[in-house]
């Protein structure tokens, strides 16, 4: 009785000190690697597959002793050394009929299913590891561990923790062989770095302050390097699953749709900058920014393949074409707006609206940048263009547009340029008039000022000035 230990403490003091010298570093980055799996919202609540787990520290073993001969690890090894303090747990069975179809409902290569079906295999043995208690993860970050003779296992915090996880899936992501063609995010170790690295952006705070991993997170959006090879792959097989992975951040990276090669360098520093702004943080942009020509990369143009669609352009006109990007649209806007031809992303706006409650008015939606756009000194008449923006939302019978181009000065008189610049995604019938009608006579010649958006817009654009006799007035509450 006397050499029991008194209280939980002593109990895992006991227990990391009967781990033998030569294998605590691996026991070490085993915990760092559980920890910050589970410290993120990603992935398999239940654990990390074992073998995973046992590849990816052992290739941090071998990184930071370079040269030198370092014992090969396995999962016996694992479960021996780490002993009661984590536990393993089974995955779920899939049956043959969900591996048969694809995420999009059609039918996989029969080969694949048989492929998959052998990899389930291992299902519902134990292969997910986590801690086995609380109390553990409590214990290595106490600061009770550090006067102990086990202070070596010492975790400190989450940040530490969460950084220390980070930089290991930034660098085992950018050294991914660009040949692999594993797409297995839950059991490969290069697939799991590759899909996992584009979520750091949810944590970006905990290394804010460490220009290290931000060097390399930058560099894993970059299109020329290696591993990036890997990316379309690994997102495509996430476009067309099911469940969770529908959210995971890698399906918002877009894809050049020209060979690197064909680019030349102020193409390939825009597309890392578009990566950036849709996949990252916009706050990254600012230190990949230095040195470089901010115009020449905001007019440099690219062709992407983003959410499953094919898109041709400059970064401001890709970013202001998908809702999911205006988050990067507005830092752009707010950071390079001099750069930005505002008016006509304005004009693309018209007729769009990102969800019921989108009103153009950043309090009513926070995805909608109709009215930062107005803020950047923009025409509100886009005097240059063959139609004006006021036209083109009364053509579209966008009420929400019409009031705010009125309200921030657009003239219900203007005329589209005869010899302006055209405009993308403008009917012909529209341009037409365009030279000779004002937005009321547009209007009417539209059919649509007898309905009820049709009548509030054209009483609007009558209280405004915008007056025409052959009208019928009508009140509408």
């Amino acid at each position: 009785m006397k050499d029991l230990p008194k209280d939980l403490a002593e109990t895992y003091i006991r227990i990391f000190e009967s781990i033998p010298e030569a294998d605590r570093e691996f026991v070490h980055r085993v915990f760092i690697w559980i920890c910050g799996h589970a410290g993120g919202l990603w992935m398999k609540d239940a654990g990390i597959d074992a073998g995973l787990l046992v590849s990816a520290v052992s290739y941090d073993l071998s990184k930071a002793s370079p040269g030198s001969r370092v014992f090969v690890y396995g999962c016996d090894d694992l479960r021996e050394l780490c002993g009661c303090l984590i536990t393993f747990s089974p995955e779920a069975k899939e049956n043959r009929e969900s591996l048969e179809t694809r995420g999009d409902g059609l039918l996989k290569d029969p080969k694949k299913v048989e492929h998959d079906l052998e990899q389930k295999q291992t299902a519902g043995q134990a292969n997910l590891v986590s801690l086995a208690h609380y109390t553990v993860m409590e214990f290595l970050v106490s600061p009770l561990i550090l006067k102990t003779l086990v202070s070596e296992f010492a975790l400190r915090d989450e940040v530490t923790i969460f950084n220390e996880f980070a930089l290991s899936c930034v660098q085992q992501a950018l050294c991914a062989n660009p040949e692999g063609k594993s797409t297995d995010w839950e059991r490969d170790r290069e697939a799991y770095c590759l899909t996992l690295v584009c979520a750091f952006g949810l944590r970006f705070v905990y290394f804010a302050d460490r220009p290290d991993i931000q060097d390399l997170w930058i560099q894993y959006y970059d299109p020329t390097r290696s591993h990036f090879a890997r990316l379309p792959g690994i997102q495509d097989l996430i476009i067309h699953g099911s469940g969770v992975c529908q959210n995971y951040m890698l399906r918002r990276l877009p894809f050049l749709r020209n060979a690197v090669h064909t680019l030349n360098q102020g193409q390939l520093h825009a597309a890392t900058m578009l990566n950036l702004l849709c996949a990252a943080r916009p706050e990254l942009v600012s230190g990949f920014m230095e040195g470089k020509n901010a115009k020449e990369l905001l007019e440099a143009r690219l062709s992407v393949q983003a959410n499953g669609l094919t898109t041709d352009g400059t970064i401001p006109d890709i970013l202001s074409q998908h809702a999911r990007y205006s988050k990067g649209l507005k830092w752009l806007l707010r950071n390079y707006g001099i750069y930005v031809d505002a008016t006509r992303l304005l004009m693309g706006r018209a007729g769009i609206h990102f969800g019921s409650g989108c009103k153009h008015q950043n309090t009513a939606d926070i995805f909608c940048i109709f009215s930062e756009l107005l803020t950047l000194r923009v025409d509100p008449n886009g005097s240059r263009f063959k139609v004006t923006p006021l036209q083109l939302a009364v053509h579209r019978c966008d009420y929400d547009a019409v009031k705010i181009l009125l309200d921030y000065g657009a003239d219900p008189h203007a005329l589209g340029a005869i010899d302006g610049e055209e405009f993308e995604n403008c009917q012909p019938t529209l341009v037409t008039m365009a030279s000779s009608c004002t937005p009321l006579q547009i209007l009417k010649r539209s059919g649509k000022f007898r309905k009820s958006k049709g009548i509030k817009i054209k009483l609007l654009l009558m209280a405004s000035g915008g007056c025409d006799s052959t009208f019928e007035v009508k009140t509408i509450n």
